[in-house]
């Protein structure tokens, strides 16, 4: 019975943490499943996630009155990034989130689930939680932003950043689709297997954005964060520190890293198919720019706020899904 399956699902999950029980690795998963979006997190600056403190997933606080002097900055800055489309886009990516205690092995086939991921992952709190890391990055850089900040925003507002970014973003929703995801995966080896100079500069882009690490980062924080939410709400049998649950995640690092490499491959291979060679190599430029790595560092701490308080949910929302199929 389907509460039967749960509960050994409960008591079992601590070894499924560790990899050691399933076919599909209900412990994988749960370190996995912000993989099919994190590496395009970053909007305009091209950049993931990194590892912070926000991974708590404590409720969202409102700025400070102190803050306000810094608000035109944060609102062009939200601006380059086109926060709400991105809030848009990421509330897409996280319908195919798998439960971590499904019975089936892709954590799919339970409407219970979809039907919470799309109450917690609603755009609008998307959208509030990447403002609200904006903007405490922002007033964590003192009254006076980097220069070179503003030479980033004032691209990212023009029309190839504009371009660039809506192609990102439209690719993003397109990957959804793992069909999409895996041909535009096979279009970028096939380019890569014939030398084509596209390819290579996809691959030199995603070097001068940093796109893994920070990807990487970022998935791992919202694994923390989801297994953080499922023991507090009671759905670990065995119940794990959070050093227990660092350490089990951190454990899926490598096979994260090599899934997010190919993931951000596809992603720029595809957007990138809209721009010109030349236009490819601005894109490089400003990647790397000083400017553009302070844009993708904000924007690093906006998804870092946002997701992990989503995850953390999403986590609560699994136990207590657990404990309505019991009898």
């Amino acid at each position: 019975m389907p509460g039967d399956t749960r509960r050994r699902r409960l008591a079992g999950l601590r070894n499924d943490v560790a990899g050691n029980r399933g076919p599909a690795g209900h412990g994988r998963r749960a370190a996995l499943w912000a993989a099919a979006f994190a590496a395009g997190l970053g909007g305009a600056g091209l950049g993931g996630a990194g590892l912070g403190g926000a991974a708590s997933g404590q409720p969202l606080a409102s700025p400070p009155a102190s803050q306000q002097a810094l608000a035109p900055m944060a609102d062009r800055v939200a601006a380059a990034l086109d926060l709400d489309r991105l809030a848009l886009v990421i509330a897409a990516e996280m319908t195919g989130l798998a439960d971590p205690l499904s019975s089936a092995a892709d954590g799919t086939g339970d409407a219970q689930w979809a039907q919470a991921v799309r109450r917690i992952a609603t755009p609008d709190r998307l959208a509030r939680g990447l403002r609200a890391g904006l903007d405490q990055a922002i007033a964590d850089m003192g009254a006076r932003p980097p220069a070179p900040l503003a030479e980033a925003v004032a691209f990212w507002t023009g029309d190839l950043g504009r371009r660039a970014l809506s192609l990102q973003l439209s690719a993003r929703v397109a990957l959804v689709d793992p069909g999409v995801e895996a041909a535009a995966s096979a279009a970028f080896a096939e380019a890569m297997a014939r030398a084509d100079p596209r390819a290579a500069q996809v691959t030199r882009l995603i070097a001068a954005a940093d796109l893994v690490d920070p990807a990487v980062a970022l998935s791992l924080n919202m694994g923390m964060a989801m297994l953080r939410g499922l023991r507090d709400a009671g759905g670990l049998a065995v119940p794990l520190s959070d050093d227990d649950i660092a350490a089990e995640v951190a454990a899926q690092e490598a096979q994260l890293r090599a899934q997010l490499a190919g993931w951000a491959e596809a992603l720029l291979y595809l957007s990138c198919a809209g721009l010109t060679d030349a236009e490819v190599e601005v894109l490089i430029a400003i990647a790397a720019s000083p400017g553009g790595r302070e844009l993708s560092a904000l924007a690093d701490r906006a998804a870092l706020v946002a997701l992990t308080d989503v995850a953390r949910s999403l986590g609560r929302a699994s136990a207590r899904g657990a404990r309505q199929d019991q009898p």
